[in-house]
């Protein structure tokens, strides 16, 4: 699914890592929206702000008057240029299985009225949108920082410290006996 979304939005040929994840995001009563002129774009974020993108989408509300290109909900129609806006979080998760510093980019399907509306002072790459209801999310890229490897020793410390609590009581209650 990734290489064909690359294939079909990455102009500029420039090799993206894939994510670690890639989650469908489906909105039963908005998928008319995605089977009209539409063009896919990517929308990069930080990490928290996607429970609210999720619940309540990109809205134009949240953006700012003094945007480089003026209000709106901003794309790029290249990965390259929105992964750079979605930094990895500065928080920890070490038990995720996706690993332990995440980030996202959301892949959006933009209707191509809206596009061929945009502002017309931003670069062809960049794509703002007005309204909402011009674009509709349907995927996220999930990202996540490799995890580096733990030495031999402290893995299995951290693996079996049960265990090693358990030995040194009993080594604790044999030098206790034997002292007497």
């Amino acid at each position: 699914m990734y290489s064909r979304i690359i294939q079909a939005t990455s102009p500029t040929g420039y090799r993206m890592p894939a994510p670690r994840a890639i989650l469908e995001v489906t909105y039963p009563d908005r998928e008319a929206l995605l089977a009209k002129n539409c063009i896919l774009a990517y929308h990069g974020s930080k990490l928290e702000n996607f429970h609210s993108i999720l619940h309540n989408g990109l809205s134009p509300l949240f953006a700012s008057e003094r945007s480089l290109f003026g209000k709106g909900i901003y794309f790029g129609s290249d990965l390259a240029i929105s992964i750079d806006y979605s930094p990895q979080a500065s928080f920890v998760w070490n038990k995720s299985i996706l690993g332990e510093r995440l980030s996202c980019v959301a892949v959006c399907y933009v209707d191509k009225k809206a596009y061929s509306t945009s502002k017309k002072n931003s670069p062809e790459s960049y794509i703002v949108v007005d309204s909402s209801a011009d674009m509709q999310l349907k995927y996220l890229f999930v990202y996540s920082q490799k995890r580096k490897s733990k030495s031999g020793v402290t893995n299995i410390l951290q693996k079996n410290k049960f265990i090693i609590v358990l030995l040194i009581y009993i080594l604790i209650l044999v030098f206790i006996y034997y002292r007497r």
